[in-house]
C-alpha cells in the first residue's frame, strides 16, 4: 500500500491544529479556574485595632498602587481574598501589606503604635551616630601633650559611649514602634479553643 505524501502533510497539519486547539481549550479552562470568586464567597473579616492611639483604617491597595479605606475598625465585612491590605492611619505606623486567607470567617487584629515613637527613635539613631563619630574622631586626633592626652581620651570615650547608647536606644524605639498584624482563619480559632 502506497501512501500519498500530500496526505501525510495534511495529517501533520491536522495533528498540529488539534494540538493547538487543545492547548487553547486547556488554557481557557485554566483561566476559568482562576476566575475571581463571587463576593458572596469572600471571607467575612472581623477587623480590629484595640488600643490604637488614633483613628486606624484597614486599607486596600488599588490597581494603581494607591491605598483606599476598606473600613474603620472595629468592623466586619466581606473582603476579596485576592486583595492586598494593610492597617494605617494618621499618626500611626502602617503595617506591612498582607492578604486575607480563603476561609469562611477570618479575624484580623492589629497592634498599632504611634509614629511619634518611631520618629523619636530616628532622632536618637541620628544623634547617636553623630556623637559616636565625634567621639571616635576626638580619640583619633593627635594630642599635643601627655596631660592633654588624658582629657582627650576621656572626652572621646564619653562621646563614643554616649553615641552608642543613644543609637541603641533609637534602634529599640524603632523596633517597639512597629505595627503587628495577626490574621487568624476561623478554623484556626476553633482549633485553639478546643
Amino acid at each position: 500500500m502506497r501512501t500519498d505524501p500530500s496526505s501525510l502533510v495534511r495529517g501533520a497539519h491536522g495533528a498540529a491544529l488539534a494540538t493547538l486547539l487543545g492547548a487553547v481549550v486547556t488554557c481557557g479552562s485554566a483561566a476559568a479556574d482562576d476566575a475571581p470568586p463571587p463576593p458572596s464567597l469572600w471571607p467575612r473579616v472581623q477587623a480590629s485595632a484595640p488600643n490604637a492611639p488614633g483613628l486606624p483604617e484597614l486599607q486596600l491597595r488599588t490597581s494603581d498602587d494607591q491605598w483606599t479605606r476598606a473600613c474603620v475598625p472595629p468592623c466586619t465585612l466581606a473582603l476579596d481574598p485576592r486583595g492586598v491590605y494593610r492597617f494605617a492611619g494618621t499618626g500611626l505606623v502602617e503595617s506591612d501589606p498582607f492578604r486575607i486567607p480563603v476561609a469562611r470567617d477570618v479575624r484580623v487584629e492589629a497592634k498599632m503604635r504611634p509614629t511619634m515613637l518611631r520618629d523619636i527613635g530616628t532622632v536618637f539613631v541620628l544623634g547617636g551616630t553623630v556623637f559616636a563619630v565625634g567621639g571616635g574622631a576626638v580619640l583619633l586626633l593627635p594630642s599635643s601633650s601627655h596631660q592633654d592626652h588624658g582629657a582627650q581620651l576621656a572626652v572621646g570615650a564619653s562621646f563614643l559611649g554616649l553615641g552608642i547608647v543613644t543609637g541603641a536606644l533609637g534602634v529599640l524605639l524603632h523596633v517597639l514602634s512597629d505595627t503587628h498584624v495577626t490574621v487568624t482563619p476561623a478554623d484556626a480559632q476553633s482549633a485553639q479553643g478546643s
